[in-house]
C-alpha cells in the first residue's frame, strides 16, 4: 500500500494521518505493524493500538537525522539569523 505522496507504508515505519472531531482538527502519528487489506494497524506515542482505514489522509514521515545547533554565531550558522530577530506583530496597532 502507498500513503498520498506515493511512498511505500510498512510494517515499523511511522505515519501521519489526519484527525476530526466535530470542527476540531489535527494530525495524530502511529507506528504500523501491519498493513493489510486497505488498513493499516499500529500503535500512536502513548502505546494505544490504532487503526487507519482512510489512505487518502495518510504520509509517511521520514526519519530525520539528528540535527546539531551551533551557538558560535559563525557564518553559516542558521540559529544566528535568529537571534535578535523583532517580533512578528512589532509595531502593529492593536
Amino acid at each position: 500500500m502507498n500513503d498520498f505522496l506515493g511512498n511505500e507504508i510498512k510494517p515499523n515505519c511511522k505515519i501521519a494521518y489526519a484527525c476530526r472531531r466535530g470542527s476540531r482538527l489535527w494530525l495524530s502519528t502511529m507506528t504500523v505493524t501491519s498493513v493489510s487489506g486497505g488498513k493499516v494497524t499500529g500503535y500512536k506515542p502513548d502505546g494505544r493500538r490504532t487503526f487507519v482505514k482512510n489512505l487518502a489522509t495518510v504520509i509517511v514521515v521520514p526519519d530525520a537525522p539528528a540535527k546539531t545547533v551551533s551557538l558560535s554565531g559563525e557564518p553559516g550558522d542558521n540559529l544566528a539569523k535568529y537571534i535578535g530577530r523583532p517580533k512578528l506583530n512589532a509595531g502593529m496597532p492593536r
